[in-house]
């Protein structure tokens, strides 16, 4: 049975496109790696479209937006001990199922949830981006 759309704080595993990698004409991503929810949007009469923020092992670059994962929630999530940040100021959104959604080494469509105060964390520094206009959207096709 497939999996319903995630919920917002959830991580997944999914196929993230980097803006810099759209802007070279790329249309899939390069690496699998975990993805928070951070917006979820049903419709009565359209698909259910979903936002993700990418994590990354790479140090953000002072002008962006991220908020680092603490070790106990990466341990809890089931990553791996290295440093990983959320980058809050680009991210994803596509149609629900997604193609580019994949499976943790588990196997299983999802690594768990960030805890509230992480993902409040992530949601203002995602927000703070937005209103200075250093947020940027790639659009997924199916």
């Amino acid at each position: 049975m497939e999996k319903g759309p995630p919920v917002a704080g959830e991580v997944i595993p999914y196929w993230f496109l980097w803006c810099s990698e759209h802007e070279r004409g790329e249309e899939s991503g390069r690496k699998l790696r975990p993805c928070v929810v951070i917006a979820v949007v049903r419709s009565k009469t359209g698909p259910t479209r979903v936002a993700v923020l990418p994590v990354t092992h790479t140090p953000p670059e002072p002008e962006r937006s991220a908020v680092e994962l603490p070790r106990v929630v990466k341990a809890r999530l089931g990553l791996d001990p290295a440093r990983s940040w959320v980058m809050c100021d680009e991210y994803n959104e596509f149609v629900w199922p997604a193609l580019d959604a994949g499976k943790t080494s588990a196997g299983k469509p999802s690594f768990g949830f960030l805890p509230r105060g992480v993902l409040s964390a992530v949601r203002d520094e995602a927000l703070a981006a937005r209103s200075r206009g250093a947020f940027k959207t790639v659009s997924r096709t199916q």
